[in-house]
């Protein structure tokens, strides 16, 4: 066999795996883009279902009353106590912080959080959520990623607001969080249901970075658990989430953005509202009522 002929051969067999490399790449890409689409109308499916928010309505003025003696109770004396509730205690101090161009502390804000966690697993929402407090994504990510010291939170808020047939997070449809960053307030949620993990930022930042993390924790809470679950996650940062024009107010967005996603309603109030919103959850949090 000449060389002519050896080199024809080799460029032939050399063509034909190219090809053959090509052919499986292409079916690989087209089989990812089918399942992609398949998810996209999943997601259009789910969102079809989410119906716009309504503008919140000026307390009365016997509510109105309500948080006014609270506040002037406050003014005289930071360290009373205001609120004894079964999610803990809140003094003068902290209820201060829900006059307008106040910034939001932890305890405001994880208060509120748990009455929300509440009411969504009374019945009265229609999606099954947990919602967990500021301190889970601090010791889960604060000092460097520790999937140990929050390992047992879901499992703990489980057995106090659910029902005995939710085993595992991924009986859910949603987890909701709050997330403190240097001060600034956010919302996290890692929607089950939709396998999104989402943010809700009203500075409009971009939290790729936090993706990262929650995406290690569903893989770690897989493993803890001993699940046999394989599914791919997405990321999600909203881009027309309401946005904040100060640095003050990005709690009372934080506890708005949890309301709606509890009622797997879309954010869209604005910052004209964020007073009323901050006189709406001090009635809330005196009274221990939603409303």
């Amino acid at each position: 066999m000449t060389t002519k002929i050896m080199l024809i051969l080799e460029d032939i067999k050399f063509t034909y795996k190219k090809r053959t490399w090509r052919n499986k790449k292409r079916n690989k890409y087209y089989q990812k883009r089918k399942q992609m689409k398949k998810k996209v109308e999943q997601f259009k499916r789910i969102d079809s279902t989410i119906k716009p928010t309504i503008k919140l309505q000026p307390l009365a003025d016997e509510q109105k009353i309500v948080v006014h003696k609270a506040l002037e109770k406050a003014k005289k004396d930071e360290r009373v106590l205001i609120v004894d509730g079964e999610y803990g205690k809140l003094i003068g101090s902290d209820i201060l912080l829900l006059r307008p161009r106040k910034w939001l502390n932890d305890e405001i804000i994880n208060y509120y959080a748990a009455m929300l966690g509440k009411r969504s697993n009374s019945g009265k929402c229609k999606s099954s959520v947990v919602l967990l407090n500021s301190f889970f994504y601090t010791k889960l990510a604060g000092n460097g990623y520790d999937y140990g010291a929050v390992s047992r939170w879901t499992s703990t808020a489980q057995r106090r607001y659910l029902s005995k047939n939710v085993k595992t997070i991924f009986d859910l449809d949603k987890v909701i969080f709050p997330i403190n960053i240097k001060d600034h307030w956010l919302c996290g949620c890692v929607n089950v249901k939709k396998k999104i993990i989402e943010f809700y930022c009203s500075m409009g930042s971009y939290c790729k970075e936090l993706y990262g993390i929650l995406k290690r924790y569903i893989e770690d809470e897989i493993k803890d658990k001993q699940l046999a679950i394989n599914e791919d996650w997405d990321y999600y940062v909203t881009t027309d989430v309401p946005l904040q024009d100060n640095n003050l107010d990005c709690g009372v967005f934080t506890c708005m953005f949890m309301d709606c996603l509890c009622n797997d309603i879309t954010p869209d109030f604005g910052q004209e509202y964020i007073d009323n919103f901050r006189l709406k959850i001090a009635y809330e949090i005196i009274t221990n009522k939603l409303i």
